[in-house]
């Protein structure tokens, strides 16, 4: 069972990757991601949880469950 966070990012990763064959444990950049995927995907964070995650969060945590884990916080703190 997944997370609100981990259902709504994997939506968000299938747009912006254009791909609906990701996993909750896929890789970002290995799933098609890249510099401009990034940025786009940092502004939808924004956008969705009204949140601002650094890309450094990103490449610490590359996959759906730890970035999930990673929003989750951020929204407890707010």
């Amino acid at each position: 069972m997944h997370t609100e966070t981990e259902t709504k990012m994997m939506e968000i990763w299938k747009e912006i990757l254009e791909n609906d064959n990701i996993g909750y444990e896929d890789n970002f950049f290995e799933v098609g991601g890249n510099s401009l995927n990034a940025m786009s995907l940092l502004d939808r964070m924004q956008e969705e949880f009204n949140i601002e995650i650094s890309v450094a969060d990103l490449f610490d945590c590359r996959n759906i469950c730890e970035f999930s884990a990673v929003v989750d916080n951020y929204l407890k703190e707010v």
